[in-house]
């Protein structure tokens, strides 16, 4: 899906059904990855969640075992997050904050190496986002389904353009 609020909704719905319904995550992973507004992103997340998916193989749980045999194309990394980590008793209080620390983290070493934003800056910027990070994690937290989008038209425009581009800084 691409932006933090929603990503954080899905990693909790995850969380939430674990590897108690494989069916009820199959339709949320669906859900998740339905809502790419681009090859580009559809690409990153389900890239992102086959990585997180072979990585976490290393503590094998039940999720492990099921998700091999339903053999999917795609794994969105906000559903296998948090449905692995309720396999491995981590608690949604835990996670959501973690998830969203590093996607703020990731938007900042961007940052720093595109615009005049040293590591101090950034590690800076970091330290002022904790509150606001927690915040969205407790909101997160408490929300539904039905609270899921964002209005980031021009973002998700420039990530259809992005995907066309020859030369690029990123791949995504």
């Amino acid at each position: 899906m691409g932006s933090a609020k929603s990503d954080a909704i899905l990693l909790a719905h995850a969380w939430r059904i674990g590897s108690s319904d494989m069916n009820a995550l199959i339709e949320l992973n669906d859900l998740t990855l339905a809502l790419s507004a681009s090859k580009e992103r559809y690409v990153e997340t389900s890239q992102q969640g086959i990585a997180f998916f072979k990585a976490s193989a290393a503590w094998p749980t039940r999720l492990q075992e099921q998700i091999k045999q339903t053999r999917p194309d795609a794994i969105a990394l906000p559903v296998i997050m948090g449905a692995t980590a309720k396999e491995h008793g981590i608690d949604l209080g835990t996670i959501l904050p973690a998830s969203l620390h590093a996607f703020a983290s990731n938007l900042i070493s961007v940052a720093m190496r595109l615009v005049p934003l040293g590591q101090s800056d950034g590690l800076k910027l970091q330290a002022r986002l904790e509150a606001a990070i927690l915040a969205s994690a407790d909101d997160a937290a408490a929300a539904g389904l039905e609270d899921l989008g964002s209005s980031c038209f021009h973002s998700d425009i420039a990530a259809m353009r992005h995907e066309t581009l020859y030369t690029r800084i990123f791949r995504s």
